[in-house]
């Protein structure tokens, strides 16, 4: 079974590897590069070791925006499961944000915040921000669900 999971694996690895490189080819992309040019590069730059700089770099900023998710939508997302009012007040805003992609951000962001790192940061903030509001406030409102089905299930 995990030799099959591992062929399987392998399978699409290498079948999305060949058609990067067919769509590079077929398109002629000069912008675009295929795989075997951003293998070059990328031995290029861990020879010249600013490949571990720049993974530092983009790692701090996944970082530093999920914290900012996590320290902000963590209380909010737990008052607002157990504040019904403050859900039903705060909810809304969070279901018409959540479903636009933090792609559509990026224009704004670049305004917002300049070519910095303050604008990777927001996107990254604001693609989790509403995933961990929301998955906190469910969690808060399943809790009480539980409880009140079965208590004596929960001590067994």
């Amino acid at each position: 079974m995990r030799l099959r999971n591992a062929c399987l694996a392998l399978a699409g690895t290498t079948a999305m590897i060949a058609i990067w490189h067919l769509g590079v080819l077929v398109s002629g992309s000069k912008v675009f590069p295929g795989p075997l040019a951003s293998r070059a590069e990328s031995r290029s730059l861990a020879r010249t070791g600013r490949l571990v700089s720049y993974s530092t770099d983009s790692l701090v900023r996944v970082g530093i925006g999920f914290s900012l998710a996590l320290v902000s939508g963590l209380p909010l997302g737990l008052a607002m499961g157990w504040l019904p009012r403050l859900g039903t007040a705060v909810n809304p805003v969070i279901q018409f944000l959540r479903p636009i992609s933090p792609l559509a951000w990026i224009p704004l962001a670049v305004v917002s915040f300049g070519i910095g790192n303050a604008a990777p940061i927001f996107l990254i903030f604001i693609a989790s921000f509403c995933a961990i509001a929301e998955t906190s406030m469910n969690g808060v409102r399943m809790v009480s669900q539980v409880y009140d089905r079965d208590p004596q299930s929960i001590l067994r």
